[in-house]
């Protein structure tokens, strides 16, 4: 009991060192400690259809674009996928990493592919919404680039990429980019 306590402190202690910005947690701590929880919580036409992806040996890469208005249910979800996968997941809050500088947002995405490349992580880009979300007319331009460049490098890496996203505007400009889309929340 004493060590359960002092690795779920030891967790606790980890997300808060990487603050908002990125997030990673052990597919073994996922497995030991909140699999059980979070296979309860994900419906079981989600599970078989991610069941059915893996089986198909359709991974890696493995491209998902999860859509449901829970924020909780997509990050359950892809912790489950993870445990799956016996792989680590890598949260990374787009909201955080959206620059106002020009090419300053690329360069923050360069560096989180590029680390989960060496060290074989899921990417699990939470807040999507801040990425694909609402352009004005003064930031369309970096924003697309923005867009393309994410697209770009998602298409080069060759592990699982999920990308969590609760609006529509996510699903209309990935579907075109071999994102697989699931709705998490289906009954």
């Amino acid at each position: 009991m004493l060590k359960n306590l002092l690795i779920i402190i030891s967790l606790l202690l980890t997300s808060f060192a990487f603050a908002q910005v990125e997030t990673k947690v052990t597919a073994a701590s996922y497995t030991k400690y909140s699999l059980t929880d979070t296979v309860l919580k994900i419906n079981v036409s989600v599970k078989n259809q991610l069941s059915k992806l893996l089986n198909k040996k359709q991974q890696p890469p493995l491209h998902l674009l999860f859509t449901a208005a829970d924020k909780t249910l997509n990050a359950n979800t892809s912790r489950w996928l993870a445990a799956k996968q016996q792989q680590d997941i890598y949260r990374i809050s787009l909201s955080a990493i959206v620059s106002k500088y020009i090419s300053e947002t690329e360069k923050n995405l360069e560096k989180i592919f590029s680390a989960a490349e060496v060290r074989n992580y899921i990417l699990f880009f939470d807040e999507a919404d801040a990425l694909f979300g609402q352009r004005s007319a003064g930031n369309e331009k970096e924003t697309n680039a923005t867009l393309n460049y994410f697209l770009q490098r998602s298409i080069t890496f060759k592990g699982t990429i999920i990308i969590s996203c609760s609006g529509n505007d996510c699903v209309t400009q990935l579907a075109k980019q071999n994102f697989i889309n699931i709705n998490t929340a289906v009954q």
